[in-house]
């Protein structure tokens, strides 16, 4: 395939059907835990047994900035605070998780999803069929599909 056609290959083709998820009332320590593995996590919601409902994403990033002693900021516009421990209770992934997710379908294909990953300057896109998560596009995996593709047949 070349390399222009590499664009037009469906995201099912690509994604990893397999994502870090964890449970939207899952503990911190959870999150931490997962994050000790993985740049991030989908956060999801159970409705019934094997189908899960992508809810949010928590990124590394995100849970640094929990960790963020800052004071309370005051701004021409009101009060701004941080998502921090210290300045409240959180305890489960959906009190700090980001949503809505930015997500694409698996019949999408690889250059759609580039746009997306492109314009929003991120590197892991959500695959959903219907609000279900099925699995997930990173910037990684697509070079990595690409390379398997097309650099891989002209070494050997």
């Amino acid at each position: 395939m070349g390399e222009l056609e590499f664009g037009t290959v469906a995201v099912s083709e690509v994604m990893n059907p397999d994502p870090p998820v964890i449970e939207k009332t899952a503990s911190l320590c959870k999150v931490a835990r997962l994050l000790r593995r993985h740049s991030h996590v989908w956060v999801v919601e159970e409705k019934e047994e094997g189908v899960r409902i992508l809810v949010g994403v928590v990124t590394e990033k995100d849970f640094l900035e929990l960790l963020n002693p800052l004071p309370d900021k005051m701004y021409t516009t009101g009060l701004f605070r941080p998502k921090s421990l210290y300045h409240g209770d959180m305890s489960t992934a959906e009190e700090f998780m980001v949503s809505p997710v930015i997500a694409c379908r698996p019949s999408d294909t690889v250059g759609e999803a580039l746009e997306k990953l492109w314009e929003r300057r991120i590197r892991h896109l959500a695959v959903t069929e219907n609000g279900r998560l099925v699995g997930e596009l990173s910037m990684k995996g697509i070079i990595a599909a690409y390379y398997f593709d097309s650099c891989s047949m002209l070494n050997g």
